[in-house]
């Protein structure tokens, strides 16, 4: 809270172990006859001291591990500290990945420019593309247009795309741990712009208007099939216009800059559920769309605490996996009486199947979303920031749409605005 108004700290992301260069720039409101101390806080231990008469600083703080941080910046009056600015810093393990760019039915040089410009979008993740372009690859499965087929919910390969990625194994070795992208002339359907369902290697993306452009789309694919990202709209139901992944991509002259990632999406690419490179081939996705599993397949330890237990099912859990509502019993004993199953069905989207029982408190079509992320309370007029996974429900009967996991508690606030928790176990 900034003077007597909740403020949302922004977040800027850092490798581990490197220095991060701070500028304060003080602005005077009133005009200060006795030097007041400022402090500099960070939650990691760093401490600087400013004076109110200052006009301006720089500093250093020094690399840290992995995790979240924040800095912010108290004037102390009265012998109260007065929150005055402020940030969040994420600090990242370095991410790296490898991405081949296929020109198909394009000429290379077409292609070539695109390699900056896609390592560049990723930096603010703290994510290394490694990207190389290799020599154009001809196929009889491709002319000039690549069809996506009948496929609404852009999981699976058309027949051509499988064709074309068959005939491309025939002629290359494969790395397990390299991204393919094939750089296309047009897809048949005019709206679509690129192609890569989640957790695959291989993807599509149609040459654009320019080389930002077709690199923007390029990132976007390659944030559904590395990371698991999932559309903005699909999670939330808005659109976050000048985000990466938003369904629709604009063209040039739009006056959208579609180049941001969220933090939690920066968080999803060092952790993307299933982990890296555990690619799903379009051969196996009969087999394995649809699997069931249980607690001892996910390597969840019963004497975790609930937050810790649920961060090892979004991270183990593969997409289609399902488990029986018994095996829930670590959400809660009584799970087994009124879950039938949960079924994953994307990045963070669970569905819900109740049991005969069940059906009179769970809706058909349930479904819970979990992330990663903080949620604010405010207590006696001061506002209290918890990080923990947020869960947002559809057709449970819980007391909130809105909750936070946190260690063994639940936080949600309760139709008067009041923060209530419960504690599970």
């Amino acid at each position: 809270v900034i003077n007597n108004k909740q403020q949302i700290l922004p977040w800027y992301s850092v490798k581990s172990n490197q220095s991060i260069d701070v500028d304060a720039i003080i602005k005077k409101m009133l005009i200060d006859t006795v030097a007041k101390p400022i402090r500099i806080m960070g939650s990691n231990g760093f401490q600087k001291e400013l004076k109110s008469t200052d006009t301006a600083s720089s500093f250093s703080i020094s690399g840290m591990p992995a995790g979240d941080y924040t800095v912010s910046a108290n004037l102390l009056h009265n012998n109260f500290d007065v929150p005055l600015a402020g940030f969040d810093l994420a600090v990242y393990d370095e991410q790296k990945i490898t991405v081949k760019l296929i020109p198909l039915g394009v000429k290379t040089t077409d292609v070539t420019g695109l390699s900056d410009l896609l390592k560049n979008l990723y930096k603010q993740a703290v994510v290394e593309c490694n990207v190389t372009v290799d020599e154009i690859f001809t196929t009889d499965a491709f002319k000039e247009k690549l069809e996506v087929g009948d496929n609404s919910f852009f999981s699976n390969y058309s027949s051509q795309m499988n064709d074309i990625i068959r005939d491309y194994k025939k002629d290359n070795s494969i790395d397990k741990k390299t991204y393919y992208i094939f750089v296309v002339p047009r897809f048949s359907q005019t709206a679509v712009q690129g192609y890569m369902p989640m957790k695959r290697q291989f993807g599509f993306v149609a040459l654009q208007q320019t080389a930002d452009f077709t690199s923007l789309i390029l990132a976007h694919e390659l944030g559904h099939g590395a990371f698991c990202l999932e559309h903005p709209e699909k999670e939330f139901g808005v659109t976050l216009h000048f985000n990466l992944m938003s369904k629709v991509i604009d063209p040039p002259g739009s006056g959208l800059r579609q180049d941001k990632l969220s933090k939690y999406q920066w968080d999803q690419a060092h952790d993307p559920p299933g982990g890296m490179f555990l690619f799903q081939e379009e051969e196996d996705v009969m087999a394995t769309n649809g699997r069931k599993i249980t607690k001892s397949d996910l390597s969840i330890v019963p004497s975790d605490n609930i937050e810790n237990q649920v961060a090892t099912v979004l991270k183990n859990m593969e997409i289609g996996d399902w488990i029986e509502g018994v095996e829930f019993d670590f959400i809660n004993s009584w799970a087994g009486s009124f879950i039938s199953k949960v079924k994953r069905l994307t990045a963070t989207e669970f569905s819900i199947e109740p049991t005969l029982l069940g059906r009179a408190k769970i809706s058909k079509g349930a479904v819970i979303t979990i992330r990663k992320d903080k949620m604010t309370f405010v207590f006696d007029g001061k506002s209290v920031s918890y990080n923990g996974y947020l869960i947002k429900t559809e057709g449970l009967p819980l007391p909130s749409t809105v909750l936070l996991l946190k260690e063994n508690k639940i936080l949600y606030n309760n139709k008067s605005n009041i923060p209530y928790e419960i504690q599970i176990r």
